[in-house]
């Protein structure tokens, strides 16, 4: 009868075993699926660094997030003075690391660089002042600069095509009928965002 109690009791000892380990598999699987749940990859923006001056309440070097508008600096700037002119100011324009911005005064000569509205050109207007942007630039920005005719043209914009955006002003000594000497001649004219 011993021997009896005991196998029984040995049995009932292993379902609960049983159940127990199927149990501790529910909550492994549940615990896994929450983890499963968790692994979605975030995209974490970084910062960057960006200075403004001209006409602002507080002008300096500020840490924004990248992809913030220039509009967002000018906020964390204080916004503009009263004096400011902002007609010629493109503040839907995505700023970048280690970009300089100047708000000019009302009826101010445009003698320094200022971001304006248009394709992507910097200056108030003022052909003179007006940077390209290699990576927003058409056929008729790029033959308006001196060294460069239609067929260079078309090789850039075939390049940028081909390879994507310019990373910077040098990358043009990729593109073909472009040398150190033409880079050169043809380099201030040209930024690349």
């Amino acid at each position: 009868m011993k021997k009896h109690k005991a196998n029984i009791l040995i049995i009932v000892i292993l379902i609960l075993l049983g159940v127990g380990c199927k149990d501790n598999n529910i909550f492994e699987d549940d615990f896994n699926e929450v983890v499963e749940q968790n692994t979605e990859k975030i995209e974490i923006t970084g910062e960057i660094i960006v200075e403004i001056k001209g006409e602002v309440s507080k002008p300096g070097v500020y840490k924004v997030r990248e992809g913030d508008r220039l509009n967002d600096l000018l906020l964390l700037a204080g916004g503009e003075t009263e004096e400011a002119d902002l007609k010629n100011t493109n503040l839907a324009l995505k700023i970048l690391d280690g970009e300089s911005f100047y708000i000019p005064k009302e009826g101010e000569e445009e003698t320094r660089l200022n971001i304006s509205s248009g394709t992507g050109h910097i200056g108030g207007g003022n052909s003179e002042n007006e940077l390209i942007d290699l990576n927003k630039a058409t056929k008729d920005d790029l033959v308006k600069v001196p060294g460069i005719g239609p067929q260079t043209a078309d090789n850039i914009l075939n390049y940028r095509e081909e390879f994507g955006s310019f990373k910077n002003v040098e990358d043009l000594l990729n593109v073909n009928r472009i040398g150190e000497k033409t880079l050169e001649k043809i380099r201030s004219y040209f930024l690349v965002r």
